[in-house]
């Protein structure tokens, strides 16, 4: 009998794979202290551990709080803008004081992926633009 342990690091959750000794090469799967019916090995690793848990579309950044950014804070935020838009995840800011918005000009931060356009006053209006760009388009009625 044979273990695998795999960690899924953004989740913080370890999945423990036990093969059985029975002739099919069935696999128990624990995850969080629960076992999963079996599976057989023909089961896609991928589609066993990498479901995505909810279809996230849009991740909005508070920053009223932040008052200052330096040079390395820039490049991970644009680092995880970056990843985002990779698995088609738009990520907006909401909320940057006028003196963090100049501070990020001068660090060229809007260059690349990240742009002005991303960048909203309040979160509300960040909400707003959201909605309005992943709602359906309306046609009007015919009458």
């Amino acid at each position: 009998m044979s273990a695998v342990v795999k960690l899924d690091v953004e989740l913080g959750v370890t999945h423990k794979v036990v093969a059985g000794g029975s002739s099919q090469n069935h696999l128990e799967v624990q995850g969080n202290g629960q076992v999963a019916e079996s599976h057989t090995e023909s089961d896609c690793e991928e589609t066993r551990f990498l479901e995505p848990l909810c279809p996230i579309h849009t991740l909005i950044l508070d920053w009223t709080p932040v008052n200052f950014i330096d040079s390395v804070g820039a490049k991970a935020i644009k680092l995880v803008i970056k990843e985002y838009a990779a698995v088609d995840v738009c990520v907006f800011i909401a909320g940057c004081s006028r003196t963090l918005l100049a501070e990020l000009r001068t660090l060229q931060f809007f260059t690349g992926v990240a742009t002005p356009e991303m960048v909203f006053p309040t979160i509300h209006d960040a909400v707003l633009h959201c909605r309005r760009r992943t709602a359906p388009p309306t046609i009007p009625a015919i009458q």
